[in-house]
């Protein structure tokens, strides 16, 4: 049972770095993917703007989720010059960073959490 702990600390230490390097950025955050994760118990340890969801899914664009406004890729780069991107979506992470990564603005930093 140790080898459970050890694997829950080392995953708690990496979501504190990430949550951590989004702060000290100051930059707005979208969060990609509409998790049930991405909820206010978890976004209350990030302490910069969140306003948009981002999803892939046309059909989403423009409603609402947790109360954030939901936005097709192409909008994120219209409501910030700069930002960085969480990723939530479950095993879609490197898809979607590249997808991203192609955008005429790019997010400044694309941050990956297996929530």
């Amino acid at each position: 049972m140790r080898f459970y702990f050890e694997e829950a600390d080392a995953w708690a230490a990496r979501k504190q770095a990430v949550i951590d390097k989004i702060n000290s950025m100051g930059l707005p955050l979208v969060l990609f993917g509409k998790s049930a994760t991405s909820n206010p118990a978890f976004l209350d340890q990030i302490n910069v703007p969140v306003e948009y969801v981002c999803s892939n899914n046309p059909n989403s664009w423009g409603k609402r989720h947790w109360g954030f406004e939901i936005v097709g890729p192409g909008e994120i780069q219209r409501a910030y010059p700069q930002y960085n991107v969480l990723v939530l979506a479950a095993n879609s992470d490197r898809t979607i960073t590249a997808q991203l990564r192609q955008l005429p603005v790019p997010p400044a930093e694309i941050f990956c959490l297996d929530l």
